[in-house]
């Protein structure tokens, strides 16, 4: 995530479901593509605010939602799934259902030391991720296992 500097949540998804089964229908999967979606700017304007809330045309939502669904092939065999929905009170789901989470190989030194704290705290897996200097691979380091 962030080129890098990020970092990935992973969810037990059964779990996630069941302390709140309507996160069922907002979960979508990844589209893998040899190219990228190109932004269409003509689509903002499809976006109207009312009542200080945006309502965005059906196409303009399809558009959107492939944009933000869509991945490069090389990250097919990660499966994964998106959860695209308003929040109204901050968090979106129970710290119980995050199994771990996963750095990025640039993630910064302050970003790594905060983590470790909070996945200590709520003793969540940590990883980071690291690139391998002699191919084009990605490694992934054990921070904390429980």
């Amino acid at each position: 995530s962030n080129k890098h500097k990020g970092f990935c949540v992973e969810y037990d998804m059964d779990l996630l479901i069941k302390n709140n089964p309507k996160i069922a229908g907002q979960l979508i999967p990844v589209i893998y593509l040899d190219t990228r979606p190109i932004f269409d700017r003509n689509m903002l304007s499809a976006v109207n605010i009312k009542s200080g809330k945006p309502v965005i045309a059906d196409d303009a939502n399809r558009y959107f939602t492939k944009v933000l669904v869509t991945k490069s092939k090389m990250w097919k065999y990660e499966k994964e799934w998106r959860l695209i929905s308003q929040i109204n009170d901050g968090r979106l789901v129970n710290l119980d259902c995050v199994t771990a989470v996963y750095l990025g190989s640039k993630a910064s030194t302050e970003l790594i030391e905060y983590m470790k704290l909070f996945c200590l705290k709520e003793k969540i897996n940590l990883y980071h991720y690291s690139l391998d200097i002699k191919s084009y691979n990605i490694n992934l380091n054990i921070l904390l296992s429980f």
